[in-house]
């Protein structure tokens, strides 16, 4: 009987820490945007984050020109969340990037590029 007991005290005690456990269920570490080409020449960006209606915004990061990549922490975006970078030139329009992502298990940037010369345009290939 003291095996018994014994054994499902262990269970109770693997049980009780596998729940409690925080659990990180995150595909995405990053958002991100690749500055390809635009009309505006330099563009920032922020990330829309649909925890509620209307969505959320992170803050707009500092102007980057062609050519480079700018990124922001998104790993506090839970599981079944849906996100999506936003971009504006300077110059130019804000654009919201196509297509929306939902967070899933793993780790990775989702990362979207930016181009245009009259209009922008902001959209993941094969990511």
């Amino acid at each position: 009987m003291k095996m018994w007991k014994s054994m499902v005290a262990c269970l109770a005690l693997v049980l009780a820490f596998t729940f409690a456990w925080p659990m990180q269920a995150y595909a995405f570490d990053d958002s991100c945007i690749q500055h390809i080409l635009s009309s505006g020449l330099v563009v920032k960006m922020r990330t829309q984050i649909h925890f509620t209606d209307p969505p959320v915004y992170t803050e707009w990061t500092e102007l980057f020109p062609i050519g480079q990549t700018r990124c922001q922490d998104i790993s506090f975006v839970p599981s079944g969340i849906d996100f999506v970078a936003q971009v504006q030139a300077v110059l130019g329009d804000t654009k919201t990037c196509t297509p929306t992502v939902t967070q899933t298990d793993g780790s990775d940037a989702a990362t979207w590029s930016v181009l245009g010369s009259d209009e922008l345009m902001c959209q993941m290939f094969g990511n």
